[in-house]
């Protein structure tokens, strides 16, 4: 939303914006957070056969193959929603640009924080394995619909269901992964998630961007729709 105001003054103004943004937070952990206390080694030698020994679980596999899907259709979107909304909406008479862009991912914030505050009753509910199949299920129409959205409430429909499909995937298929990791092993697996997810950073873009340049839209969405659908039988397999 900041970004799509000050847009108005000129381009450079949200860059420079999160360039103070971030000066900020680097002044604020040296000065307001406490230093990290020593801690003692439980007595674990290091031997990478324990470390890749839950990959092994079919279980833990398939959750590492559905986040690297969520990653990937999430950076699919981020990465391309703003120059495919440019080629495909218009507001105003007037293509997106910088400040339409910004209000819309200011909407999926809004949503995202509003729905998440209601996760945990959800997850007691329906269970995370559940929540994470009807998360890639909403990503997916959220995709299939931005193809075919007019105007302003079909763009809010779709971010509304990319919103609340997304918000649940992340937290619950790392509760999932978590439960079936040994203690002293979950460190490893959070750094191999962050590993996928910086990997599907890499290829979405490519992959996304190729496509918008020439002009193939609805190959996007459905690039970032189909990669939610595998999750969603993936998903559903796995329960």
């Amino acid at each position: 939303a900041l970004s799509g105001y000050l847009v108005q003054f000129g381009p450079s103004y949200p860059i420079f914006a999160a360039a103070g943004f971030s000066a900020a937070s680097i002044v604020a952990t040296a000065v307001l957070l406490p230093p990290s206390p020593a801690v003692q080694a439980e007595g674990h030698q290091w031997d990478w056969r324990a470390y890749t020994g839950p990959l092994r679980d079919r279980m833990v596999a398939s959750r590492f193959f559905q986040f690297f899907l969520s990653q990937f259709a999430i950076s699919t979107f981020f990465s391309g929603f703003a120059l495919f909304a440019e080629r495909r909406f218009t507001h105003g008479g007037l293509a997106f640009g910088t400040r339409e862009v910004g209000y819309t991912f200011a909407y999926l914030g809004l949503v995202g924080i509003v729905f998440q505050g209601a996760l945990g009753p959800l997850v007691k509910r329906a269970g995370e394995s559940r929540l994470v199949q009807s998360g890639f299920g909403l990503a997916a129409c959220s995709f299939a619909l931005l193809v075919r959205a007019q105007g302003l409430v079909g763009v809010a429909t779709a971010m509304t269901l990319f919103a609340v499909g997304t918000a649940v995937l992340r937290p619950n298929l790392t509760g999932l992964i978590s439960q079936r990791t040994a203690r002293h092993q979950q460190g490893v697996m959070l750094g191999l998630m962050q590993s996928l997810q910086s990997l599907a950073q890499i290829v979405a873009p490519m992959a996304g961007g190729a496509l918008i340049e020439g002009r193939w839209l609805r190959e996007w969405a459905l690039v970032g729709g189909v990669a939610c659908v595998v999750g969603f039988f993936a998903a559903a397999g796995r329960r």
